[in-house]
């Protein structure tokens, strides 16, 4: 007879080990409704998201009645929830019996539980562990891209078992028992961010995104990636690199604004200067700096750009090529942090503006 067999997870991201993911920062507002969580399926198995209070790492503690006036708020770790297994009447037996074993060593297990039941409860927890890893991995590589959180760094999954589902506090549930410890027979290994800008930090208007990118699992924004890995690179001192990677993420910015032109979603004046297949052309002939320093200027307007985030991307792109082709050495990280902002606003605006949904 089958039982179903659910597994939970705590999945931290910051504070518990150096080398860590990074926190996730929000604004004034928490998913702490049921409603909010994240549902996916992952290899055949449902995979939920949470956050509660615990996952709060505020210091001094934030008050839940406090969120709505805290501006930033860092959340350093995940619920997660793993369901659509199944087990037989012994494996369930198996679960609670182990959810008490206090004697881990290879000797006792084996002399004490049956080898093949031992495997398939560790194959069972590691696909359970796999999943929940995975959902997770979905969310932080979509908020790095997506809201600019550079700082996120997917969980590195253990290839081991007791030692992590311990750090995890691993919890598994039998049909409808109580929750009962999740421990996997084997040892395994494993591994300050500033204030950002206002817009890095979850709002409550970005969620049903998120929720929803992690759901379907769509590719996170290649050039969301790109930016985020060049503010990681700017960070950590390599400016040409981080200024070659940021500039490559408005080379595929543009050509996503050219590949999926929409004349119907454009602003009449703008349809009267360009149609989705010369919008392509121009811009595959112009190459980047013609489009950024030309072709943009003649369809949009200095408001609806920004006459100093164009210029500041232009200086940009000179100072790569200067890098790339002259072999520059020194550049101002000033600067550049100015740079990279800029090309992170450009883009958000191209994609805006690709939808018809300028502000």
């Amino acid at each position: 007879m089958a039982i179903s067999f659910s597994a939970r997870f705590t999945v931290p991201l910051a504070g518990d080990h150096g080398d860590e993911c990074g926190p996730i920062m929000f604004d004034r507002w928490l998913p702490l409704a049921e409603q909010d969580s994240i549902v996916a399926t992952i290899d055949g198995l449902s995979v939920r998201i949470w956050l509660d209070a615990s996952c709060i790492a505020q210091r001094p503690p934030l008050a839940v009645e406090n969120i709505e006036r805290a501006r930033q708020i860092y959340v350093s770790k995940l619920c997660v929830e793993v369901g659509g297994l199944e087990v037989t009447d012994r494996l369930g037996h198996l679960t609670v019996t182990l959810a008490s074993e206090n004697d881990w060593t290879a000797e006792h297990i084996s002399a004490t539980y049956d080898a093949d039941l031992l495997d398939e409860y560790s194959i069972l927890g590691r696909r359970a562990y796999a999943s929940a890893i995975a959902a997770v991995n979905r969310l932080l590589s979509y908020v790095r891209a997506r809201k600019g959180q550079y700082w996120l760094n997917e969980y590195r999954p253990d290839k081991g078992t007791h030692s992590e589902f311990t750090r995890l506090r691993a919890m598994a549930k039998i049909a409808d028992s109580d929750w009962v410890r999740l421990s996997i027979p084997g040892a395994f290994e494993y591994r300050a961010i500033s204030i950002p800008e206002h817009e890095r930090i979850i709002q409550k208007k970005d969620w049903q995104e998120i929720t929803s990118h992690v759901a379907t699992f769509k590719r996170p924004p290649l050039a969301g990636l790109l930016l985020a890995g060049a503010e990681e690179l700017l960070r950590a001192g390599h400016s040409r690199a981080a200024l070659i990677e940021a500039v490559s993420a408005l080379e595929v910015a543009i050509n996503r604004f050219a590949d999926n032109a929409d004349p119907e979603r454009w602003e009449e004046h703008v349809r009267g200067r360009a149609s989705s297949q010369s919008l392509k052309a121009h811009v595959h002939d112009l190459g980047l700096r013609g489009t950024v320093n030309y072709l943009l200027p003649v369809l949009y307007t200095n408001e609806q750009l920004g006459g100093e985030v164009l210029e500041s991307c232009r200086s940009a792109i000179r100072d790569r090529n200067d890098v790339v082709h002259n072999g520059r050495q020194r550049l101002d990280p000033q600067l550049l942090g100015t740079q990279l902002r800029s090309i992170r606003s450009l883009c958000d605006q191209l994609e805006r503006l690709q939808l018809g949904t300028v502000d």
